[in-house]
């Protein structure tokens, strides 16, 4: 039972990962197209190229903290709410694996 658990929490976290990475693109995509100034201020970044601790701790702030919403672009903030659920989400199951290995581990 356990077993099954931990197959099927690490596939669900794999999926969220592989759907974060498609959203952050897509996030990019936008702040470099329609706010050129932000995306400058985050630091340019990309998922491969220009993707360093600033620029992550840049982007996570900005996420986070709702910065999208001075933006007035609907679709944006659209796209950054989903995107802030997914990461909570994403924390708590994670949580819940590290959690899950810890109890599940023999003595």
């Amino acid at each position: 039972m356990a077993e099954e658990l931990g197959f099927t929490l690490f596939f669900v976290l794999a999926t969220m990962f592989v759907a974060w990475l498609v959203l952050v693109d897509r996030l990019f995509a936008t702040l470099r197209t329609r706010h050129v100034e932000v995306f400058a201020a985050l630091g340019s970044p990309s998922l491969i190229v220009n993707n360093s601790a600033q620029n992550n701790l840049a982007f996570m702030r900005f996420l986070l903290r709702r910065e999208d919403r001075v933006l007035n672009d609907p679709a944006l903030s659209k796209l950054c709410r989903f995107m802030v659920c997914l990461f909570w989400i994403y924390a708590v199951f994670f949580g819940i694996a590290v959690i899950s290995t810890f109890v599940a581990a023999p003595p």
